[in-house]
């Protein structure tokens, strides 16, 4: 006969290790219509899926709520092919930056859940070959629309948007190419000062809020 002191101690010890399956269940029945566990199921999704982070990556008057995600990356590829031509065309050597190229390098493409694209400019090239807007606008496709664009920021510059000197729009899907404008850094940071690091040149993103500098 088990005494009464380890009767209770085995079912507490049961108990416990009947926790974590207990949670793990909730978490399944409550992630059953939410979790994506493929990259297919990631593209075969809606974009307005809660996993997405689609707030204010899209031009409203162009956006297709009804899409799904490989629509939206399928909308990404056409607008940077575009943007590029475009761009390359008035005279600037636009390139990826941010997540578009953590996506090439890890993808070889966009990262399956992306939601809009970003490029960078030269700042120095931009203004020696003055570009503008209106020059943009008139090099890009008929499928894109230029929300905004200059050597630095001149239309809607609130808060983060500050940042971003252009916007193209997709007018097919309504995402959007953000660009960027790079400068050398004005002021080396302590640690871009160490002795091994004396020999890069460093750049940063123009009126970025975060500290975006690379070599």
């Amino acid at each position: 006969m088990i005494p009464p002191r380890l009767n209770t101690r085995w079912a507490l010890g049961l108990g416990l290790l009947a926790v974590p399956a207990v949670l793990m269940a909730v978490a399944h029945r409550s992630l059953k219509n939410v979790a994506l566990y493929s990259e297919e199921q990631v593209k075969r999704a809606n974009v307005l899926h809660p996993l997405f982070n689609s707030a204010e990556h899209f031009a409203a008057e162009h956006w297709r709520p009804s899409m799904t995600q490989r629509e939206r990356l399928q909308g990404i590829t056409e607008a940077y092919a575009g943007t590029v031509q475009a761009l390359t065309q008035i005279g600037l050597s636009p390139f990826l930056e941010s997540s578009s190229l953590i996506g090439l390098l890890r993808h070889g493409g966009h990262m399956p859940w992306e939601v809009d694209g970003d490029l960078g400019v030269v700042e120095s090239e931009c203004r020696e070959k003055g570009a503008t807007k209106e020059a943009l606008q008139a090099a890009i496709s008929g499928d894109l629309e230029v929300l905004k664009f200059a050597c630095s920021c001149e239309e809607d510059c609130e808060g983060d948007n500050l940042r971003m000197a252009g916007r193209v729009a997709h007018r097919g899907t309504g995402v959007c190419i953000d660009i960027f404008m790079y400068a050398p850094v004005g002021t080396l940071r302590p640690w871009q000062r160490v002795q091994n690091s004396t020999h890069l040149e460093w750049w940063e993103r123009v009126d970025d809020h975060a500290d975006y500098t690379f070599p």
